[in-house]
């Protein structure tokens, strides 16, 4: 595997666990601060998902955690870090089809 795309994983992985943390202080524990809202955006007008919405990144997360660790374990990306890089077009998805401020402050 070529530095470059082990550097891509890492971020993947940084990114996982980050919003994972964030997605469980302020979606399950009601926690609020700059440092988790930076960069998430609301989605009131996108809502596909009904009340779970909160959860539909859950196992997105767990998995990208999962398989970057393999991946950069065994130092090969194979089918298992394809799926983790088509994951990405959700995520850049998502992100786009928020509204509202990119920072935002309580």
């Amino acid at each position: 595997m070529s530095k470059f795309w082990r550097f891509v994983l890492i971020v993947i992985l940084i990114f996982s666990i980050y919003h994972l943390i964030r997605d469980i202080a302020t979606d399950l524990i009601g926690f609020h601060s700059s440092i988790f809202d930076i960069g998430h955006r609301k989605y009131t007008e996108f809502r596909w998902c009904s009340w779970y919405c909160i959860y539909t990144t859950f196992p997105l997360e767990g998995f990208n955690i999962f398989a970057v660790t393999k991946i950069l374990r065994r130092n090969k990306i194979g089918t298992l870090g394809n799926l983790v890089l088509l994951s990405l077009i959700y995520w850049i998805y998502a992100w786009f089809s928020g509204s509202g401020p990119l920072l935002k402050t309580y």
